[in-house]
């Protein structure tokens, strides 16, 4: 169920593992150690600083839409060669980055008990030697899972005496994991693949991504982050309370490039819907039926505290009305296309569903992310669920360039689907 987390546009993702109650989207991430070394060696051609997602300067051509890309029975073609190509995941050694956890003598020492044994906190101690040891980047993410996974599981035991001390450095271990994530999983690559896919997708699928392609560039002061769990776009303030730019984080950690890229598509969509419309990410721009007076921003920490309840004063329900029947529509064709798997059916139905939960935020945005999707799965072009959906966002895109949407009246024999 989507929730705004203290003023973010938050999408909740499924993940292994749970976040630790003491972290929230309302906290600062840590931002990438100025002790990394230089990965522009690693990410070679792509025009992304090091490797994070801030951009650097560039003249704005464009990117180029060539003729659609299909075989004779409608099916797409596989891509080969080109920028898409290029920028597949390495299996190479990444840098190793600096170890901001204890020794294992140290934690030793630190949740030492008088007269007894290590027996149950051994996988600790032996998985928190492993994140010394390990040769790079890749080989310390792991470790440092294990070692999360093995402090949970420390926590969860009856009597657990050392508890505060496997607390803290569980802790320490998620914020080095932060930092591991943005040198194994880029941002840079995900946004180049972004690039890529513009440039050769036929169809509505080329000009959305060069949408959201676009809007990564104009984050201002904010940046790209991957994360695990707790992806959403966000408006960063100065100490003047000026808005300077937008962070987006996304789950970036996921080795699938679909789940990855699609979720990125996603936030950088709310991006562009704040963008285009200006609202607190509300994505129309019908006048509010609330009949309130819209309350001014409380920015505290560089960031809007009270943007559920600006969201509250910009609504209008029966626009939302017709929003949710077109996704709603949606998901009645996915249920019985027969190109698409049950599995696929399935991820496509509780994606819609959710943006039937706030249509008023989440239209678009799952929109764009099932297009991707579509893409990746291969989707015939005569998928009666695909051509809906490819007019759908096409229509969507258009508002986004306008600037505006007014979303017309429900109509009184399609249930609030106009179309």
């Amino acid at each position: 169920m989507m929730k705004n987390l203290e003023g973010n546009a938050t999408e909740r993702e499924s993940t292994a593992r749970t976040q630790p109650a003491t972290r929230s989207s309302s906290q600062p991430q840590l931002s990438r150690s100025k002790s990394v070394p230089d990965l522009r060696e690693t990410l070679r051609g792509l025009s992304y600083e090091e490797g994070t997602a801030r951009l650097r300067p560039r003249s704005e051509t464009g990117p180029l839409h060539p003729p659609p890309a299909t075989q004779a029975d409608g099916s797409e073609k596989e891509h080969s060669g080109g920028e898409a190509a290029a920028i597949e995941p390495s299996s190479s050694a990444l840098p190793k980055i600096p170890v901001a956890l204890p020794t294992v003598g140290e934690f030793k020492a630190r949740s030492a008990l008088p007269l007894r044994r290590r027996v149950r906190v051994s996988k600790i101690d032996a998985a928190l030697a492993a994140c010394h040891t390990a040769g790079d980047a890749r080989g310390q993410l792991k470790a440092v899972k294990a070692l999360i996974d093995a402090c949970v599981a420390y926590a969860s035991l009856p009597k657990a005496r050392r508890a505060t001390e496997v607390f803290n450095l569980k802790n320490q271990a998620v914020a080095l994991e932060s930092e591991l994530l943005q040198v194994v999983y880029p941002p840079a690559q995900d946004l180049a693949r972004i690039d890529g896919l513009a440039a050769q997708s036929s169809g509505v699928l080329g000009p959305v991504l060069s949408e959201v392609a676009s809007a990564a560039k104009q984050l201002g002061s904010g940046e790209i982050r991957a994360v695990k769990a707790m992806a959403h776009a966000a408006r960063r303030y100065d100490d003047l309370d000026q808005m300077t730019g937008q962070d987006v984080n996304y789950i970036g950690h996921d080795p699938d490039e679909r789940v990855r890229v699609a979720n990125l598509v996603h936030e950088l969509t709310h991006v562009r819907v704040q963008q285009a419309f200006g609202r607190d990410y509300v994505n129309y721009t019908n006048p509010s039926t609330s009949g309130g007076t819209l309350p001014s921003p409380q920015i505290e920490g560089g960031r809007i505290r009270n943007e559920a309840e600006r969201q509250a004063g910009q609504r209008d329900e029966a626009a939302e009305q017709v929003l949710s029947g077109k996704l709603t529509n949606l998901s009645a064709l996915a249920q019985k296309d027969e190109h698409l798997s049950a599995e696929q059916q399935a991820e496509v139905v509780t994606k819609l569903a959710y943006g039937t939960q706030t249509p008023y935020l989440e239209y678009d945005t799952v929109l764009n992310q099932i297009l991707v999707w579509c893409h990746y799965w291969k989707i015939h072009a005569n998928s009666p669920f695909r051509k809906e959906l490819e007019r759908v966002c096409a229509e969507a895109h258009a508002d986004r360039q306008a600037g505006q949407r007014l979303v017309p009246a429900p109509s009184k024999t399609s249930g609030g689907d106009d179309g």
